[in-house]
């Protein structure tokens, strides 16, 4: 009979497309790992990877294999939560996925009422952007997600948090300081400096200057690489508004702040969990407690929309 746990272990590889990664991911070594994909191997009798360089590949069956175990992993990981659930709704351990540029900054307005309010439950983060929370969400690795939602997902159910709006950080010493706002097509007009592809905010921010990807823009890996390089002079970014509060508690001095508008941008953060999910009542109570410790939100921020 085909190991569940084997299951998981060849849609973990699939997902980190390196034995070691998700060797690490699974808490096991490498090489059980892979001696796991090898006996879920012999017992289809047939090869479900190609171990080629230096890219890991899967085979067509493998493919196929994968797309049939994501929805059986989800129902098993809705099962073992089961019968915490049946016992005490807010008990056991969720693991919440979120975004780079929401973890950092969300995190403290979020932690200290979770362990509050919901002193029973243990919650396991995990940063991934947003194409691999998504895919994690579906296959059952992960419970729920923090992020700014996309359009409907298949499978997945949201909840609107807030709608967090952007504004546009520039050097101390740019011509623009002093201005109470800036239209969002005389951005373009600016060297921008975007987060590199694969972060949602990449994608809202081309959407909202209407550039291309074949733009020369300066990508960087993290909101804090934007911030240094914002603050030497290198160029603009577009920040969310969670960011800008923590960079001025943080002292910034170098950076300064304009309000965006015709339209103010901005991008609808919420959780995500899969449809039919037993930790919908977890997940409903997470989201009431960010609500009442976030900033009051932006009523005219027009949401930037994202595949």
């Amino acid at each position: 009979m085909i190991s569940v746990k084997d299951l998981h272990y060849l849609v973990v590889l699939s997902q980190t497309q390196h034995f070691g990664k998700a060797a690490e991911a699974c808490h096991v070594s490498q090489p059980t790992l892979s001696g796991q994909i090898k006996k879920l191997e012999q017992r289809l009798g047939a090869r479900l990877v190609e171990a080629s360089k230096p890219k890991l590949l899967l085979t067509p069956l493998g493919e196929q294999v994968i797309a049939k175990a994501k929805p059986v992993l989800a129902q098993v990981a809705d099962i073992e939560s089961l019968a915490t659930q049946h016992q005490d709704p807010y008990s056991g351990k969720l693991t919440l996925a979120l975004i780079p540029s929401v973890a950092a900054y969300i995190l403290p307005f979020l932690t200290q009422q979770v362990r509050s309010q919901l002193p029973n439950l243990r919650i396991e983060l995990v940063e991934l952007q947003t194409h691999k929370l998504l895919q994690q969400l579906q296959a059952g690795t992960v419970d729920a997600g923090l992020l700014a939602l996309p359009k409907p997902q298949p499978g997945l159910r949201s909840l609107n948090m807030w709608i967090e709006e952007f504004v546009l950080a520039l050097p101390a010493r740019h011509e623009w300081v002093g201005r109470q706002h800036v239209a969002s097509r005389e951005i373009a007009s600016q060297k921008l400096l975007i987060l590199e592809d694969g972060h949602c905010l990449s994608d809202q921010t081309r959407r909202l200057c209407g550039l291309s990807d074949g733009n020369n823009q300066f990508k960087g890996t993290s909101l804090e690489t934007l911030r240094h390089m914002v603050r030497m002079g290198y160029g603009v970014t577009l920040v969310p508004k969670l960011t800008q509060l923590m960079w001025q508690e943080q002292g910034e001095t170098g950076i300064e702040f304009i309000a965006i508008n015709n339209p103010v941008p901005g991008r609808q953060l919420g959780l995500m969990g899969r449809t039919g999910s037993v930790l919908w009542p977890v997940i409903e109570k997470l989201n009431n407690l960010a609500q009442e410790v976030l900033p009051q939100q932006v009523e005219a921020a027009t949401v930037i929309e994202f595949d």
